[in-house]
Protein backbone atom coordinates (compact mmCIF):
# COMPACT_ATOMS: atom_id res chain seq x y z
CA UNK A 1 0.00 0.00 0.00
CA UNK A 2 1.47 3.66 -1.20
CA UNK A 3 0.37 6.18 1.05
CA UNK A 4 1.54 10.19 0.14
CA UNK A 5 3.28 11.36 2.49
CA UNK A 6 2.43 14.84 4.31
CA UNK A 7 6.47 15.69 5.59
CA UNK A 8 9.13 15.89 3.17
CA UNK A 9 12.19 14.52 5.99
CA UNK A 10 12.64 10.75 6.36
CA UNK A 11 10.80 8.97 9.09
CA UNK A 12 13.65 8.05 11.35
CA UNK A 13 14.24 12.17 11.69
CA UNK A 14 10.55 12.81 13.18
CA UNK A 15 12.16 10.69 16.71
CA UNK A 16 14.72 13.34 17.05
CA UNK A 17 12.21 15.83 16.30
CA UNK A 18 9.60 14.53 19.15
CA UNK A 19 12.71 13.99 21.88
CA UNK A 20 13.07 17.62 20.96
CA UNK A 21 9.67 18.43 21.38
CA UNK A 22 9.33 16.69 24.52
CA UNK A 23 12.41 18.21 25.95
CA UNK A 24 10.94 21.94 25.55
CA UNK A 25 7.69 20.64 26.45
CA UNK A 26 8.94 19.35 29.84
CA UNK A 27 11.71 22.71 30.60
CA UNK A 28 8.11 25.24 29.57
CA UNK A 29 5.62 22.56 31.14
CA UNK A 30 3.97 25.05 33.51
CA UNK A 31 3.59 27.80 30.77
CA UNK A 32 2.54 25.39 28.75
CA UNK A 33 -0.48 23.98 31.19
CA UNK A 34 -1.17 27.39 31.73
CA UNK A 35 -2.03 27.83 28.05
CA UNK A 36 -4.03 24.73 28.22
CA UNK A 37 -4.60 22.11 30.42
CA UNK A 38 -3.93 19.65 27.23
CA UNK A 39 -0.54 19.63 27.91
CA UNK A 40 -0.28 18.14 31.21
CA UNK A 41 2.17 15.13 32.81
CA UNK A 42 -0.03 12.62 31.23
CA UNK A 43 0.22 14.22 27.72
CA UNK A 44 3.82 14.30 28.16
CA UNK A 45 4.23 10.43 29.11
CA UNK A 46 1.39 9.63 26.32
CA UNK A 47 3.75 11.44 23.77
CA UNK A 48 6.96 9.98 25.00
CA UNK A 49 5.15 6.50 24.21
CA UNK A 50 3.95 7.05 21.05
CA UNK A 51 7.66 8.57 20.23
CA UNK A 52 8.89 4.88 21.82
CA UNK A 53 6.52 3.03 19.26
CA UNK A 54 7.56 5.14 16.19
CA UNK A 55 11.22 4.59 16.71
CA UNK A 56 10.31 0.64 17.29
CA UNK A 57 8.94 0.98 13.71
CA UNK A 58 11.56 2.41 12.29
CA UNK A 59 14.02 0.61 13.66
CA UNK A 60 12.12 -2.90 12.73
CA UNK A 61 13.01 -1.43 8.89
CA UNK A 62 16.76 -1.06 9.62
CA UNK A 63 16.03 -5.11 10.91
CA UNK A 64 14.16 -5.88 7.37
CA UNK A 65 16.50 -4.38 5.26
CA UNK A 66 19.34 -6.26 7.11
CA UNK A 67 17.15 -9.62 7.06
CA UNK A 68 16.83 -8.90 2.96
CA UNK A 69 20.59 -9.30 2.60
CA UNK A 70 21.03 -12.17 4.84
CA UNK A 71 18.25 -13.98 2.61
CA UNK A 72 20.14 -12.28 -0.32
CA UNK A 73 23.82 -13.82 0.86
CA UNK A 74 21.32 -17.19 1.59
CA UNK A 75 20.62 -17.74 -1.75
CA UNK A 76 23.59 -16.78 -3.08
CA UNK A 77 25.24 -19.21 -0.95
CA UNK A 78 22.60 -22.10 -1.93
CA UNK A 79 23.44 -21.54 -5.58
CA UNK A 80 27.15 -22.69 -4.92
CA UNK A 81 26.27 -25.68 -3.37
CA UNK A 82 24.02 -26.50 -6.29
CA UNK A 83 26.68 -25.95 -8.35
CA UNK A 84 29.07 -27.90 -6.42
CA UNK A 85 26.98 -30.84 -6.04
CA UNK A 86 26.19 -30.68 -9.67
CA UNK A 87 30.20 -30.79 -10.57
CA UNK A 88 30.26 -34.07 -8.35
CA UNK A 89 27.44 -35.13 -10.20
CA UNK A 90 29.27 -35.00 -13.44
CA UNK A 91 32.83 -36.26 -12.04
CA UNK A 92 31.33 -39.38 -10.83
CA UNK A 93 28.82 -39.69 -13.89
CA UNK A 94 32.42 -39.20 -15.44
CA UNK A 95 34.10 -41.82 -13.69
CA UNK A 96 31.45 -44.54 -15.27
CA UNK A 97 32.02 -47.04 -12.10
CA UNK A 98 35.48 -46.92 -11.98
CA UNK A 99 35.53 -45.38 -8.79
CA UNK A 100 33.98 -47.27 -5.37
CA UNK A 101 32.33 -44.08 -4.44
CA UNK A 102 28.79 -43.49 -6.17
CA UNK A 103 26.58 -40.25 -6.91
CA UNK A 104 23.59 -41.43 -4.79
CA UNK A 105 25.57 -42.76 -1.54
CA UNK A 106 26.91 -38.68 -1.37
CA UNK A 107 23.36 -37.84 -0.60
CA UNK A 108 22.98 -34.79 -3.40
CA UNK A 109 19.24 -36.26 -4.00
CA UNK A 110 18.79 -35.51 -0.24
CA UNK A 111 20.56 -32.19 -0.83
CA UNK A 112 18.79 -31.01 -3.09
CA UNK A 113 15.46 -32.09 -1.97
CA UNK A 114 16.20 -30.34 1.36
CA UNK A 115 17.47 -27.23 -0.58
CA UNK A 116 14.07 -27.12 -3.30
CA UNK A 117 11.78 -27.66 0.58
CA UNK A 118 13.73 -25.05 2.06
CA UNK A 119 14.05 -27.16 5.13
CA UNK A 120 18.14 -27.57 5.05
CA UNK A 121 19.09 -26.72 8.74
CA UNK A 122 15.09 -25.88 9.84
CA UNK A 123 14.49 -29.10 11.53
CA UNK A 124 13.33 -30.72 8.18
CA UNK A 125 15.42 -32.88 6.29
CA UNK A 126 18.83 -32.88 7.47
CA UNK A 127 22.37 -33.42 5.62
CA UNK A 128 23.63 -36.78 5.74
CA UNK A 129 26.10 -37.60 7.98
CA UNK A 130 30.06 -37.98 6.91
CA UNK A 131 30.01 -41.69 7.91
CA UNK A 132 26.89 -42.22 5.23
CA UNK A 133 28.73 -40.58 2.39
CA UNK A 134 31.09 -42.96 1.04
CA UNK A 135 29.42 -46.91 -0.43
CA UNK A 136 32.62 -49.29 0.04
CA UNK A 137 32.57 -52.50 -1.12
CA UNK A 138 34.01 -55.40 1.40
CA UNK A 139 37.03 -55.65 0.26
CA UNK A 140 37.47 -51.83 0.08
CA UNK A 141 36.98 -52.31 3.78
CA UNK A 142 39.96 -55.19 4.03
CA UNK A 143 42.34 -52.92 2.13
CA UNK A 144 41.63 -49.80 4.38
CA UNK A 145 45.26 -48.34 5.87
CA UNK A 146 47.46 -50.56 3.34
Amino acid sequence: MNVKRKFTCKVEDFIGLGNYLVQRLRADLAQFTEFSDTFSEDFVKRLEALIGVCSQLASSGVLTKEAAEITEEIKKLIKEVRLSANKVEVYLEMADGQMTVKADSLGLRELRESIHGGRFGSGGTKPPSTTDWFECEPDCVANQGT
